[in-house]
């Protein structure tokens, strides 16, 4: 399993060596990238040929979701902007098939490393193995918090088992998102899910995790460098014996998201040879088990919100007159319609009934928080034999 780009505490701590990032050594650089301090210049780009790829978003918040599983629709898509802008010269885009909300009492923090972390991806994979699923949550490891994403590479192809397509896909954390607050090498770029998605097709660190100057890729022109480069403030030379400066705007290196500016030809080579076992693979896998619809309960259930004064619930008791009525004033905005004679006028009131949750003032001014007020509001008017 491959780790954040933000990990840097999890490199030093732990000296692992990532599965996969050991190669043999390879012939001098051809490429013109090679001696550059700048970023790869596209004088003879190859023809890519497009790629498409279906991309499912899993948005984890707790079942009582709190302060910190608060993110928006809005910033989910920029991601997916983000996304797009950076595959984009190389013929791959992202097609955002699904966006789900999927609450749950555990995952939103569970431990990467923990031996039941198989059953989010069980419980919510969509789509084929050529499909992209994403899952974002609130943190990946207690033990790194700085970790911003995650991805599990699959590196026997010879056959796909059902737990490589259970943890096949990406997570990163809403603090990686773009337009948030700089957390470790996070600066609100949202690049870290650009990081993690070159590894889903089949990137490793362009450094090999061992402080040597051995490759760590296996990818021709991209140079061998000991290390992750942390920053790209001035050109970097850590092997000055073997061709190239360090890839300090490579985005499989380690560098603060500001740097992201790259992949290099034989990366986007690799990336797109790699997509296309992903779509060969589909046909040695029961695919109907994947596409399957699954039912997810949102947490906006009627068991919960719907106990509040003024809610369905409550003015199906007949407290305050003619249900109808009671339910049309629900759904008016707060002070334009008529109080029913005899009313107790208390719950007509925004600033006391409103704020339930799961109500119309709470979801115009705090549900939308939890993927949008659209949402908010179509989940809550639901029947309950809907759910």
């Amino acid at each position: 399993m491959n780790s954040s780009w933000f990990a840097l505490v999890y490199l030093v701590a732990s000296g692992l060596a990532f599965r996969g990032n050991s190669f043999s050594p390879r012939p001098k650089l051809s490429s013109i990238y090679a001696r550059s301090s700048q970023p790869y210049v596209n004088v003879s780009e190859p023809k890519w040929s497009p790629i498409t790829i279906d991309t499912y978003v899993h948005v984890i918040v707790h079942t009582r979701p709190m302060p910190e599983d608060q993110v928006t629709e809005k910033e989910i898509l920029q991601q997916l902007d983000v996304l797009n802008n950076d595959f984009r010269p190389y013929n791959i885009s992202f097609d955002l098939k699904r966006l789900q909300l999927a609450p749950h009492p555990f995952w939103p923090d569970r431990d990467i490393y923990a031996t039941d972390a198989n059953e989010m991806g069980r419980s919510l994979r969509l789509g084929n193995f050529s499909s992209l699923n994403i899952y974002i949550r609130r943190q990946l490891s207690p033990l790194f918090p700085l970790m911003a994403g995650v991805t599990e590479q699959i590196t026997e192809w010879t056959q796909i088992s059902e737990r490589d397509m259970e943890r096949d896909g990406v997570e990163i954390t809403f603090f990686s998102l773009p337009g948030r607050p700089p957390v470790g090498r996070s600066t609100g770029l949202g690049k870290a899910l650009t990081h993690e998605v070159g590894h889903w097709l089949g990137l490793q660190h362009t450094f090999a995790n061992s402080d040597m100057c051995i490759d760590g890729d296996g990818i021709e022109d991209t140079p061998i460098h000991k290390s992750f480069s942390g920053n790209c403030t001035e050109p970097w030379d850590s092997c000055p014996n073997m061709p190239g400066l360090d890839p300090i705007y490579n985005y499989m290196n380690y560098v603060v998201e500001d740097c992201y500016k790259e992949f290099t030809p034989g990366q986007v080579a690799h990336m797109h040879s790699v997509f296309k076992k992903r779509l060969l693979t589909e046909t040695t896998i029961h695919r109907e088990r994947w596409e399957e619809e699954r039912h997810l309960q949102t947490w906006k259930s009627p068991k919960i919100v719907e106990r509040c004064i003024g809610t369905k619930e409550w003015c199906e008791q007949g407290k305050e007159g003619s249900v109808d009525v009671c339910l049309s004033r629900r759904e008016s905005t707060p002070g334009t319609a008529l109080i029913p004679s005899g009313s107790s006028k208390k719950w007509y009131n925004a600033s006391t009934n409103e704020g339930c949750v799961g109500s119309q003032e709470w979801c115009a001014k705090n549900g939308y928080k939890y993927i949008s007020e659209q949402y908010c509001l179509s989940v809550r008017t639901k029947e309950e034999d809907d759910w």
